[in-house]
């Protein structure tokens, strides 16, 4: 994401740079949200999930690949596609 907008300031691909940065910067901003929220999530999952022994290993493991499953779905984009335009 900071390559991407980094290089939409140094190679702009619209008239102005500015208009540039603001065209990646609204294509990034989903990647980014979700990336902070995911991070959100494994804050809470090793700050009370995994230090807590009432929890046994088979859960999680269980939650562990269930989280990690979640994430490849969304940052593969394969959920949030945009249909393309119909011809």
């Amino acid at each position: 994401m900071g390559t991407a907008l980094g290089e939409s300031l140094i190679r702009p691909a619209l008239a102005t740079r500015r208009d540039s940065f603001q065209a990646c910067a609204h294509r990034v901003a989903p990647v980014l949200l979700m990336c902070a929220a995911l991070l959100v999530g494994c804050g809470f999952i090793e700050g009370f999930i995994s230090p807590d022994p009432r929890y046994p290993l088979g859960s999680r493991v269980t939650i562990g690949v269930s989280y990690w499953t979640v994430m490849v779905i969304l940052l593969s984009g394969s959920l949030f596609r945009r249909k393309a335009p119909v011809k």
